[in-house]
């Protein structure tokens, strides 16, 4: 009788910088292990949000499977049981799976027959070279086939004249959960942050990336500069992060992931200081070369 391969499965959800971040541990766990990695989809049937698992462009086919209900509620339940300290050492060796998320994935791997991932692992900790340069091939084809390049051309976006902004609006400031836990970067973060980029040279207009189109505009119109909003889909968005001689990105991982992968010669990058409430969430890992802005 042939052995069952021992697996790794992750129950994808989020927005695409987030798929990104679960992707990436994804990869560099399956690679550390020697074990194969699969992905289960089916959190975006329920979406409240309507998104999309756009990483699917990105990955095998046959990486994708479904994951019944029945057992992703017992991965849940489990998942909250194995956070007691007490039991995180026991319930694997009795069950033989492991759950990661967001609250032990730094901590040391069990060895036991399959591993489910349930949080969204926000760490460059855990980088998979593989990924981004994927996600880099990936951005440049895609602008290509959808002849883009006359639009990203037009908007100077390499000029030291130009600044690319990340507006995050939407869920930010409507969905309950992320108003108590995510800082805003108000129009002060922003303005502070184009004064910083202006020691050198004088910015005379800004390409606004958002997923909020009028909250962008209550933002923007303060800042005294000319503005123009992106009506690009989220590759050609991320594109123009990864491009951008001058990038100030908000407290997301969307652009978080524009700004990891930007590849532009002596770009400035500038970041929020801040990005929870509640300082028992842990911040993304900051490049030493990226300029932090107050946003409190």
């Amino acid at each position: 009788m042939k052995k069952r391969k021992n697996n790794i499965y992750l129950i994808l959800k989020g927005g695409l910088g987030n798929q990104l971040f679960q992707l990436n541990f994804a990869l560099w766990l399956s690679k550390k292990l020697s074990m194969e990695y699969y992905i289960d989809l089916s959190s975006y049937k329920t979406d409240s949000y309507k998104r999309k698992p756009i990483i699917k462009k990105l990955i095998n086919k046959k990486k994708i499977i479904n994951l019944s209900k029945a057992k992703i509620f017992i991965i849940k339940i489990f998942s909250f049981i194995q956070n007691k300290i007490s039991l995180i050492k026991i319930l694997p060796k009795i069950f033989s799976f492991y759950i990661y998320n967001d609250f032990n994935y730094n901590s040391s791997e069990f060895r036991v027959r399959d591993y489910f991932l349930l949080g969204y692992f926000q760490s460059f900790n855990f980088i998979d070279k593989e990924l981004k340069d994927k996600l880099n091939s990936y951005l440049i084809n895609y602008i290509y086939e959808n002849k883009l390049t006359n639009k990203i051309e037009n908007l100077s976006i390499r000029s030291s004249e130009i600044a690319v902004v990340h507006i995050r609006g939407k869920d930010y400031l409507k969905q309950l959960s992320n108003k108590e836990i995510y800082l805003k970067c108000n129009y002060k973060y922003y303005m502070n942050a184009i004064k910083y980029l202006e020691n050198e040279n004088k910015i005379k207009k800004l390409i606004i990336i958002t997923d909020d189109k009028k909250y962008a505009k209550e933002i923007a119109s303060k800042l005294d500069k000319n503005f123009e909003i992106s009506n690009g889909d989220e590759f050609l968005d991320l594109f123009i992060l990864s491009k951008a001689k001058n990038l100030i990105i908000a407290n997301s991982t969307f652009s978080l992931w524009g700004a990891y992968i930007n590849n532009i010669l002596d770009s400035k990058i500038i970041c929020p200081m801040h990005w929870y409430y509640d300082e028992k969430f842990i911040k993304p890992h900051i490049p030493k070369n990226w300029k932090l802005i107050n946003n409190v």
